[in-house]
Parts: C-alpha cells; sequence; structure tokens
C-alpha cells in the first residue's frame, strides 16, 4: 500500500476512534457500517489479537500493509474494536434477567456474531463462558445464612433459572457455532459450575455432624444421617439428590 492510501486507512480509523469517544451510543451504528463494508466492499479487519496487517479485498486486487506502518494501524484498531467490544458486553450483561423469550435470544446471537466478528471465536466464547458463569454462581450463593435449609430454598429457587439458561444458550449458540463446540460450552459453563457448588452444598450439610462424630456412636450418627435425609426428602428436595445422599452414609 502506497504513502497515500495508508494515510486514508490511518485517517479513517482516526475518525472512528473520535467518533466512538465523543459522541455518546453510536457504537451499534459503527459496528454495522463496519460489517457492510466487509460484506459490501470485501474490506477484512483484523481479528486476531496478534494480528499485524490489514487486508483489503476485490474481485481484482489484494492490498497488504506489512511493513512497520501497520503497528500504527493495529494499535488505531485495537483501540476501536476494544470500546466497540465493551459496548457488546454491556449489552449481554443487561440481559441476565432469565425470562426466556425468542427476541433475547435474537438480541444475545446478534451480539455474539458481532464480537466474533471484532475478535477470535475461542476469545469471545471465554468471555461469554466467564459471564454466564458469574450468573450461575451468584445465583447458586444466594442463601443468606450458611444453614442447610438457607442454602436448599436458594438452590430450590436457582435450579429452575439455570435450567432456562441453558435451553436459552442452546438456542444462541446455534446461530454462532457448530455442535460440537456448543456442547463443550454448555458442559464447561453450567454442568461444571454446578458440581463445584453441589461440593460446597455437601460441606455445608455435614458441618452440623463433625463434632457429634467424635461423641456418639457411628450407630448413632448413621440413625441421624438418615432422619435428616428423610427430612430433606419432606421438605421438597429432589430424589435424585436423595438417592446420593443415601449412598454417602457411613458404612461402619
Amino acid at each position: 500500500m502506497d504513502d497515500s492510501s495508508h494515510a486514508e486507512v490511518m485517517l479513517f480509523l482516526k475518525t472512528l476512534q473520535h467518533f466512538l469517544k465523543n459522541v455518546e451510543n453510536q457504537e451499534d451504528l459503527i459496528l454495522q457500517f463496519l460489517m457492510d463494508l466487509h460484506s459490501q466492499s470485501g474490506i477484512s479487519f483484523p481479528s486476531s489479537p496478534s494480528a499485524s496487517s490489514f487486508h483489503c479485498t476485490s474481485q481484482t486486487s489484494l492490498h497488504v500493509i506489512d511493513d512497520d506502518s501497520s503497528m500504527d494501524l493495529q494499535s488505531l484498531w485495537d483501540d476501536v474494536r476494544l470500546h466497540l467490544r465493551r459496548h457488546l458486553v454491556g449489552k449481554l450483561q443487561t440481559t441476565l434477567d432469565t425470562s426466556e423469550s425468542q427476541p433475547k435470544v435474537n438480541f444475545k446471537a446478534q451480539c455474539l456474531q458481532r464480537l466474533l466478528f471484532l475478535y477470535p471465536e475461542s476469545d469471545v466464547l471465554v468471555k461469554y463462558q466467564n459471564i454466564q458463569q458469574n450468573v450461575v454462581v451468584e445465583l447458586l450463593h444466594g442463601f443468606r445464612e450458611r444453614k442447610i435449609e438457607s442454602v436448599l430454598g436458594a438452590y430450590q429457587k436457582a435450579i429452575p433459572r439455570v435450567f432456562t439458561m441453558i435451553k436459552e444458550d442452546l438456542f444462541v449458540l446455534s446461530h454462532v457455532i457448530d455442535s460440537s463446540s456448543i456442547i463443550k460450552f454448555i458442559n464447561e459453563t453450567f454442568f461444571e459450575a454446578i458440581t463445584e457448588e453441589m461440593k460446597t452444598f455437601f460441606d455445608i450439610l455435614y458441618e452440623p455432624s463433625t463434632e457429634e462424630q467424635g461423641l456418639q456412636p457411628a450407630r448413632l450418627i448413621k440413625k441421624k444421617h438418615k432422619q435428616r435425609v428423610h427430612a430433606l426428602a419432606v421438605s421438597g428436595l429432589d430424589s435424585d439428590l436423595i438417592i446420593t445422599l443415601n449412598q454417602t452414609e457411613n458404612p461402619f
């Protein structure tokens, strides 16, 4: 690319940068403009964090900036897309209520598609995964006291909402990534997080009996454990969890 073309690209990016920093609520307009440039004019913007060149493609030409000046362009582009990324992540975080609706699914899918225009898929999925995991942990930590009744009540309220999040993400991600990546995302984001939180649940479950175990016969401890599990069942705990609790009884 000659000096004139380089100067034009620099001016273009500086204009975008200035516009984003000084004019409010123009991020969506700029994002759509950049995506239109890509689809209609064949202009490709780097998505990799380590990218060091811009490509402008058409049916007859391919121009690549591959000299030292490309670093200036990359710095400008990094600043522009960082601003746009913050905007998109903020929009994703405003949809943290778990009421399921098709408009919400479409909205989140659009945000992810635009993030994928700016950054590599792996980076986008990690960022979205962090957002969703934080929500799951916050829901499961909705108890005020470290007591079994309080924790159980929080979990009973949280699990249906987490299940709704899983269903929603199955639809959202089907618009942006392949099925194998979706399964991996759901497993790591939700099921692994729930497994970790259930460890906390069982820690709390057994806390009151710690001192008793050193003072009472094993048979009496086992009897009290059965009574406790029965009480949990009466309170409405899921049957699968009851089976798991029974399987953890002291074998001695």
